[in-house]
C-alpha cells in the first residue's frame, strides 16, 4: 500500500497523473512574489553600495578641501641662494625680496673628553694575547723592509717580537715609547734608511694591530720614524666593568646624571652597553670611543656655549672613565651678519639653524663665507594652483557619479538606482551652493570662487545638466600673485564651509548614516518577509505533496477494494452456475 511518499514517490502510479510536476509549476507561481521581493532587496543592496560609493568620493573632496585651508600650500614661497655656504627654506608669510648674508663663524658643539687612556698600558712581558692589545694579534708573519718576521701570540710576547725585529737584518730599530700620558704604550720603528711596512704575502695583522700602519712616517734629516697611530694597551670595550682593564676599577653597580638625565649600569655590564645606553637616553650628547687615544668622549647634541653637566650619583663610572676631571672643550656659537636685520651688524646664534630672523625664513648655516650670499625669496604659486586642480576633479567627479547613478534613459524608460534619492539630491544640491556661492563675511576683491577663475554650473541645475568645474590658471595665479591674503581667505573660507558640511553629512548620526540606517531598516524588513514566505510556501508545497500522497494512497486501496470485489463477484456467478446443473 502507498504511504505519504513525499518527493520520493513514484507521481501519478495508480493515478495516472503527473502531480509531482504539478506541484512544482504551482510552486513557482506562487513563488513569484518571493522572487519580486528578492528583486526589490537586491536593489536596495545595489542602491546602499552607491550610497557607500557616494560617501567616498564625499571624503575625497573633504580631504582636498584642507589643503586649500593651509597657508603653506596656497602661500607658498620659494627660496634660495647663490652659493652653498647658506641653505634656505621659506614658509607663507615670508616677504618676497632679496638680502645678504656672511658668515664668519659656525656654531660648534661642547664636547668633553676622558682626561687620561681609560686603559692599563700594554704589558711587553706576556703572551701577546694577554697583553691587552685592543686588537688581537693573529699567528703568521709579517715584513719590514722586506725581511718576513713571525709571530705566535699564544707564545710570543711584545718583548719577543721587539727583539725578532731588531735581529732580523731589516734595518730597523723597535721599541715601547710612551704614550701622551707617559706611560710605555706606543711602538715606534727607527731606520736610517725609508721605512717599508707589509707586503702581499704577509699571514698576520700585526703591523694593523700595533696601529704602525695607520702611524705617519718621518724624517727629521737624519732618522726615519714610523709610531703606532695609538695606544697598545687600552680598555676592553666588550668585558664586564669589572675586568675591563680600567686604570681606575670599576667594581659596583651604579648611576650617573648628564645634563641632569639619570643613567644606571651595573658592574657586570661592558663599556659598549652603557655607551649604547647613553645615547639611547634623553641626555642631549652622544658617547664615542677613540680607539687610538683610548678615551671616552660625549659631545653635545646641540651647538652653542653650553657645558655638558656630569655628576656620578654612586658608583664611579664618570670618574673611572677621566669624564669628571677632563676641561671641556666649550662650543661657540655662529656669527653672522645679515643685510636687512639690525642694520647689517654682526649676530649671534647658538645653533647654525637660524630661525625668527627673518620673517617666514629658516637659514642653514654651512660654511664660513668670503663674501655676501644672496638669498632670494619669491611666491609659488604651484601648490595653490594643484590644490585648486585637485578640489575641481574631485568635485567633478563626484557630479559625474551623481549624474550616472540619477539619470533616467527615455529609450529604454530605465531610472538609474539613485534617481529620486532625497539625501543623495539635497547634499549634492548645498555642496554645489556652498561652493558657488559668496563666502559669509568677505568685503575684499574676491568673494567667491568664480572671482579666482574657479568657475561652475548654474545653482540649482538638475544633476547631469551642470557645466563642469574648470580653473583659470591664469587668473588664479595673478590673484595669488597681486593679492595673495584676500586669495587665501577666501580659499580657505569656502573650503572651511563645505569640509563643516561635509563633517555634519558624513559623520555617525548624519545624514548619510542616517540614510544608511533607513536602508538597512528596510533590508531586515525584507529578510524577515522573505523568510516567512519561504517558510509558508515550503509549509504548502509539503502540504500539497502529501495530499497527492494521500489521493495516491486511497486509489491504490480502492483500486485493491474493487478487484477483491470483482472476484467476489465472479466467485458467487460461478456457484450460481454450477448450482443449475
Amino acid at each position: 500500500m502507498l504511504e505519504s511518499f513525499g518527493t520520493a514517490s513514484i507521481s501519478g502510479l495508480i493515478s495516472g497523473i503527473n502531480w509531482d510536476q504539478f506541484v512544482e509549476k504551482l510552486i513557482a507561481l506562487e513563488r513569484r512574489p518571493i522572487v519580486q521581493l528578492q528583486d526589490r532587496r537586491a536593489a536596495i543592496e545595489n542602491q546602499k553600495k552607491l550610497i557607500g560609493d557616494f560617501r567616498a568620493k564625499l571624503s575625497d573632496l573633504k580631504l582636498v578641501l584642507s589643503n586649500l585651508s593651509l597657508r603653506g600650500t596656497v602661500l607658498a614661497r620659494t627660496a634660495s641662494a647663490d652659493g652653498p655656504a647658506v641653505g634656505v627654506s621659506a614658509g607663507p608669510d615670508a616677504v618676497p625680496g632679496t638680502f645678504q648674508v656672511t658668515i664668519s663663524k659656525l656654531a660648534t658643539a661642547t664636547l668633553v673628553r676622558s682626561a687620561s687612556a681609560l686603559g692599563q698600558p700594554v704589558n711587553p712581558s706576556v703572551p701577546l694575547n694577554q697583553a691587552g692589545l685592543g686588537v688581537s694579534v693573529t699567528a703568521g708573519t709579517f715584513s719590514v723592509n722586506g725581511v718576513s718576521i713571525t709571530v705566535d701570540p699564544a707564545v710570543d710576547t711584545l718583548n719577543d717580537v721587539i727583539n725578532r725585529i731588531n735581529n732580523s737584518g731589516a734595518g730597523v730599530t723597535a721599541s715601547l715609547v710612551p704614550d701622551a700620558d707617559g706611560r710605555p704604550n706606543i711602538l715606534r720603528l727607527e731606520s736610517a734608511n725609508p721605512i717599508q711596512l707589509g707586503s702581499g704575502s704577509d699571514t698576520s695583522n700585526f703591523l694593523s694591530a700595533t696601529r704602525l700602519l695607520n702611524g705617519v712616517q718621518s724624517f727629521n734629516g737624519s732618522v726615519y720614524q714610523v709610531a703606532g697611530a695609538g695606544n697598545l694597551g687600552v680598555v676592553s670595550l666588550s668585558a664586564a666593568l669589572t675586568n675591563a682593564r680600567l686604570v681606575t676599577p670599576i667594581t659596583s653597580d651604579g648611576s650617573f646624571k648628564i645634563n641632569g638625565v639619570e643613567i644606571t649600569y651595573r658592574a657586570m655590564e661592558s663599556l659598549n652597553t652603557v655607551i649604547s645606553r647613553i645615547n639611547a637616553s634623553a641626555a642631549g650628547v652622544t658617547a664615542t670611543y677613540d680607539p687610538l687615544r683610548d678615551r671616552l668622549i660625549l659631545t653635545n647634541k646641540a651647538t652653542g656655549e653650553t657645558r655638558i653637566s656630569l655628576q656620578d650619583l654612586s658608583g664611579n663610572f664618570l670618574a673611572a672613565t677621566g669624564l669628571l676631571s677632563a676641561t671641556q672643550e666649550l662650543g661657540q656659537n655662529a656669527q653672522f651678519t645679515i643685510s636687512t636685520v639690525n642694520g647689517g651688524q654682526p649676530l649671534s646664534s647658538p645653533s647654525n639653524r637660524v630661525s625668527g630672523l627673518v620673517q617666514g625664513v629658516t637659514l642653514e648655516l654651512k660654511q664660513v663665507t668670503a663674501a655676501p650670499v644672496t638669498v632670494t625669496v619669491a611666491v609659488d604659486t604651484g601648490p595653490g594652483l594643484n590644490a585648486a586642480k585637485e578640489l575641481v576633479a574631485k568635485v567633478n567627479a563626484l557630479l559625474d557619479f551623481v549624474a550616472d547613478q540619477t539619470r533616467y534613459d527615455p529609450n529604454s524608460r530605465t531610472a538609474g538606482p539613485l534617481m529620486g534619492d532625497s539625501t543623495v539630491s539635497l547634499v549634492t544640491t548645498r555642496l554645489r551652493s556652498v561652493l558657488t556661492g559668496p563666502a559669509p563675511g568677505l568685503t575684499g576683491p574676491y568673494r567667491s570662487l568664480a572671482d579666482l577663475g574657479i568657475s561652475t554650473g548654474p545653482i540649482g541645475s538638475a544633476p547631469g545638466t551642470a557645466t563642469r568645474y574648470q580653473v583659470d590658471e591664469a587668473r588664479f595665479t595673478r590673484a595669488l600673485q597681486e593679492n595673495p591674503e584676500a586669495a587665501f581667505a577666501l580659499l580657505s573660507a569656502v573650503a572651511g564651509n563645505a569640509a563643516g558640511y561635509l563633517d555634519s553629512v558624513l559623520k555617525t548620526g548624519g545624514m548619510l548614516s542616517v540614510h544608511e540606517d533607513g536602508l538597512n531598516d528596510r533590508l531586515r524588513g525584507l529578510d524577515e518577509s522573505l523568510r516567512r514566505l519561504e517558510d509558508s510556501l515550503a509549509r504548502r508545497e509539503d502540504y500539497l505533496r502529501r495530499q497527492f500522497a494521500a489521493m495516491e494512497s486511497l486509489l491504490a486501496q480502492l483500486q485493491v477494494q474493487s478487484g477483491q470485489l470483482g472476484t467476489q463477484i465472479l466467485q458467487a456467478l460461478a456457484q450460481r452456475g454450477g448450482g443449475g446443473r
